[in-house]
């Protein structure tokens, strides 16, 4: 037996069906805008390493490197707020036989990540030469940021608005019909929330995190995106 059910939305009754979607006529359109903009900040990534046959040395070589690197970011004039070093691991390193299967301990492996955010993106390139030259370090990723991100989601979900009511109209239009009222609006397709019809915006940041040759990284801007799903309901044009 199919159900149906009432809401009210913008003053109006309107009924709607088990799945939460209206009975009468309508059009389900999607809208998405890119806005592309350059970095203001820059996220480095990286892993400070040392072996050693004894735990404690090993452990000792980390920290002194990581001493080394905090001094290197406070000369350069970044925030200690702005530096994060707090992941720490160890881990045994087996000897390697023939059939790589040896049980035999013969030191210890000692790892600590770093995450440092440059908000002088021009003096990044520097910094990452000096961490590679002064510190034993391996980095993960380079990674561009934006920090007027939510600034520029409004403005690109206001832009995804208009693309979706430019192709509503057009369809409404070519089927002999009209607008008359928006429905509901989503960032997620009607058939994956189901009822769930409630805005929440989620963006999606394209940005690049490949590691170029040293003193020659040119970063990618940053792409905020939103994407949004509208059902309008619909009459036929008089």
């Amino acid at each position: 037996m199919k159900f149906f059910a009432t809401i009210f939305l913008l003053g109006l009754s309107i009924s709607v069906s088990a799945d939460g979607l209206p009975t009468q006529p309508y059009i389900y359109a999607e809208g998405s805008a890119d806005v592309e903009k350059p970095a203001d900040y820059v996220r480095l990534s990286f892993r400070v390493t040392a072996e050693n046959a004894e735990r404690s040395k090993a452990n000792d070589a980390v920290q002194a490197d990581v001493r080394k690197a905090m001094s290197l970011l406070k000369n350069a004039k970044i925030k200690e707020s702005d530096i994060i070093a707090q992941n720490l691991t160890t881990e045994p390193d087996y000897e390697k036989d023939h059939d790589n299967k040896s049980d035999k301990i013969i030191g210890y492996i000692v790892t600590r990540e770093m995450s440092v955010i440059v908000r002088v993106v021009p003096s990044f390139p520097k910094i990452v030469d000096d961490l590679i030259a002064q510190v034993n370090i391996d980095f993960s990723g380079i990674d561009p940021g934006l920090t007027t991100e939510e600034e520029v989601g409004k403005d690109a979900e206001g832009k995804a608005l208009a693309k979706a009511r430019e192709r509503a109209e057009r369809m409404a239009k070519t089927s002999g019909m009209k607008i008359d009222s928006v429905f509901a609006i989503s960032t997620t397709t009607f058939s994956d929330i189901e009822k769930q019809i409630f805005i929440s915006w989620n963006p999606v940041v394209v940005t690049g995190s490949n590691i170029p040759p040293p003193s020659m990284y040119q970063l990618r801007p940053v792409i905020v995106t939103r994407t949004v799903h509208v059902i309008y309901l619909i009459s036929p044009a008089k």
